[in-house]
């Protein structure tokens, strides 16, 4: 089902049955933006990658300077401290790791039972 049709479906069956729920929406590509290289490195040692590898990625993604093109000559360089480069090869990889680092957050909710999931007779698998 397409996104918004499985939103509109959810918020017509709880208001029918008279139950309360909770909707939001997570922009990845918007939060990639905002996200502290910390994070994903935290996310990447819960992860259980080596240190060295962390190092690597952590060199690569908060050292990396840039400089821009304009009219023919550079400009000073700059480092690139926040969010992802567009055309970036790390970004499908960033993205997973901001995905995970999410999908603990949102079992660890779970479980404590600040939410709980939704079995509807339209989804084929229960929805948060």
């Amino acid at each position: 089902m397409d996104g918004p049709l499985v939103v509109n479906e959810m918020i017509t069956w709880t208001k029918k049955l008279k139950k309360m729920m909770l909707l939001f929406k997570l922009d990845g590509e918007r939060a990639l933006d905002l996200l502290s290289w910390t994070f994903f490195d935290d996310v990447m040692w819960q992860m259980d990658f080596c240190i060295t590898w962390r190092s690597w990625i952590r060199s690569i993604l908060s050292y990396s300077r840039v400089s821009v093109l304009v009219k023919e000559s550079r400009t000073k360089e700059f480092i690139m401290e926040k969010g992802v480069r567009q055309g970036d090869p790390f970004s499908p990889f960033l993205f997973i790791i901001f995905m995970e680092g999410h999908n603990v957050a949102m079992d660890e909710a779970l479980q404590k039972w600040f939410f709980c999931k939704i079995i509807s007779p339209f989804l084929p698998s229960p929805v948060l």
